[in-house]
């Protein structure tokens, strides 16, 4: 069986959402076997290419996921999602343009390594790890998923049906769609999903 880390870190900033969403991430990993890490950082829109290969140098596949992602339906498991062919597997946007970087798989293939290289080499270029992959999809060997595979939004905050999160789906992404929502919205709009949803919400 493939060895899986659930990854992913925090800055003071966002340590009330941790509270909130760390023990869905947890149960969720220990329903399938996957080892879970969560580091305390300082704040950045660009994922660590050196610990991910340090990572997958001990993992099959790591998965990085935004700590307002929760969990919704416990009977997916995620190595269903995980394609060999490819390095790295990510979703569209909500809108169906680009890709959006809170939840994404490195699969440990021939080429991941160099295309971390890659992705680390065009940072200065880019605001983000997630600007970087959409800028870099034709040159990576990464597989785009339609919205709502890996992670749907809030319904309660966006209007969107192709992305609006509904019964079933795989996770629920508590975002607005705004740039830079506050971190009380934030908190609020999970506080409130899961109040609403504590049958499938650990």
């Amino acid at each position: 069986m493939k060895r899986i880390l659930l990854y992913s870190n925090y800055s003071n900033h966002n340590k009330q959402v941790v509270d909130l969403t760390i023990k869905n991430h947890y149960e969720y990993s220990s329903k399938y076997g996957l080892d879970f890490i969560y580091t305390q950082t300082e704040y950045t829109p660009y994922n660590n290419t050196e610990e991910l290969k340090a990572l997958l140098q001990i993992y099959d596949a790591v998965i990085t996921i935004g700590t307002d992602i929760l969990f919704t339906n416990f009977d997916k498991d995620i190595r269903d999602f995980i394609d060999d062919k490819y390095s790295i597997i990510i979703q569209q946007e909500r809108s169906g343009v680009g890709v959006n970087g809170d939840f994404i798989i490195f699969n440990k293939t021939s080429t991941i390594f160099e295309e971390l290289d890659l992705i680390e080499q065009q940072k200065k270029y880019y605001w983000s790890t997630q600007a970087e992959l959409d800028s870099l999809s034709a040159n990576l060997n990464m597989l785009i998923l339609k919205p709502r595979t890996l992670q749907s939004i809030n319904p309660t905050a966006y209007n969107g049906q192709e992305a609006k999160w509904k019964q079933g789906d795989f996770s629920v992404h508590c975002h607005r769609p705004s740039y830079a929502p506050k971190i009380n919205d934030k908190v609020n709009d999970i506080t409130n999903f899961i109040r609403s949803h504590k049958d499938i919400v650990c």
